[in-house]
């Protein structure tokens, strides 16, 4: 099946308000946690209280807060990005970006204010995004402008690596089993499942559903797989939004056409989109 295929055929699904997935099936999400994953070290760990506090403020899952900050600064408070942003989460202060209201340089160097700011906008480009966490996190790094740019796009694949790495260790795999992994984000408006979204560690393609009919084929191994609620928010129109992303640790199978999906060369990791 051609990806413009894949493409209708789920747009159609989409269209129809098929409710592949309902708030009251048989799995539970879990809640925004308390508590950052084992995976991180001293260099995370040491600012968890803030990443809680401001990530169950904002309804986001503490690790992808934490994977962020992985991402921007590996965790040093006082770091200056080359273009002005500044920080744990590399937020631009007022002299920079222009905005009066937000602090400056020097008060950005503190982990709780630069870590509020920063989940802040972390929640408005997901919001923005109307759930499509891959092009939020393009958009926190780049911008709007930029969001379908080689470098944004590695930008939030290297994000939701690190959020695997945490998800997995959260649920007892070890670093070494959690190298090859796929997630699958599922966004659901008011209960019904707007987008379906891929990603994997870039040693296999991760795949696209073709529709209800086969996600209903995998959803029985989707019971049993590490699930927790990326996001969590009410959009401008009063719906209620949520993300909910599955870890597969290993990978999935899935065969495209008969045929095995191939291997992804190394230096362009494939960020799999279902439209």
């Amino acid at each position: 099946m051609t990806l413009l295929r894949i493409a209708l055929v789920l747009a159609t699904v989409l269209s129809l308000g098929v409710a592949i997935v309902n708030a009251d099936d048989d799995v539970e999400t879990e809640d925004i946690t308390d508590e950052i994953s084992s995976f991180w070290g001293s260099a995370i760990s040491q600012w968890e209280s803030w990443i809680v506090y401001w990530a169950q403020e904002r309804e986001l899952d503490p690790d992808l807060v934490a994977a962020v900050i992985r991402k921007e600064s590996i965790g040093r408070a006082s770091v200056e990005g080359p273009y002005g942003s500044v920080g744990l989460m590399m937020v631009m202060p007022a002299e920079i970006s222009g905005m009066p209201w937000r602090p400056g340089a020097e008060e950005l160097k503190q982990p709780g204010v630069n870590i509020r700011w920063g989940t802040g906008i972390l929640k408005q480009v997901i919001r923005d995004s109307g759930g499509d966490v891959k092009r939020a996190l393009a958009a926190y790094n780049g911008g709007w402008g930029k969001v379908y740019l080689t470098s944004t796009e590695r930008y939030a694949h290297s994000v939701l690596n690190y959020y695997a790495y945490a998800i997995a260790a959260r649920h007892g795999y070890g670093y070494q089993e959690g190298k090859v992994w796929t997630m699958v984000i599922m966004t659901r408006v008011d209960g019904r499942i707007t987008l379906i979204q891929t990603d994997s560690s870039g040693h296999f393609l991760a795949p696209c559903f073709e529709g209800a009919l086969e996600f209903r084929d995998i959803y029985p191994e989707m019971v049993s797989a590490p699930r927790t609620q990326v996001a969590h928010f009410i959009d401008e129109d009063g719906h209620d939004v949520v993300i909910d992303a599955w870890l597969f640790v290993g990978g999935l199978d899935r065969n495209v056409d008969e045929m095995l999906v191939g291997t992804a060369p190394p230096a362009f990791p494939v960020i799999g989109y279902c439209p």
